[in-house]
């Protein structure tokens, strides 16, 4: 369920028409199958341009030109060792090897409790 108030109306920036009976249609699913139902997960994304959950945000450590598949999975340790690397022909405004850092730091806390960043 994605949870962004710009698809709903009244007054969402990207309002999808009836969004509202949708949201209530999908209320009543729930609590009428709330025995058949394990779990509801929302989610909300984010638009930036260039962000490191985008697939165009990397490339490989090698060719610097191959960004990786869908759904690749990125650990700590491939940013440790290079495997993938911030892309250096997007014009990132950031120092690469400083915010390298704080890329090395995300991909750890992720994969410390055995989960990676999913592309």
């Amino acid at each position: 369920i994605d949870v962004q108030k710009d698809f709903h109306v009244p007054g969402g920036s990207l309002a999808v028409p009836q969004s509202d009976k949708d949201a209530e249609r999908l209320v009543d699913l729930i609590r009428n199958s709330k025995h058949k139902i394990d779990r509801v997960v929302a989610t909300m994304d984010s638009h930036y341009k260039l962000h490191i959950a985008h697939p165009g945000f990397w490339v490989d450590g090698d060719t610097k030109k191959k960004h990786p598949d869908p759904f690749t999975a990125i650990s700590y340790q491939d940013v440790v060792d290079k495997k993938w690397i911030p892309n250096p022909s997007a014009k990132l405004d950031i120092d690469v090897e400083k915010d390298l850092s704080f890329l090395k730091e995300s991909t750890k806390l992720l994969g410390d409790d055995g989960k990676t960043l999913q592309l």
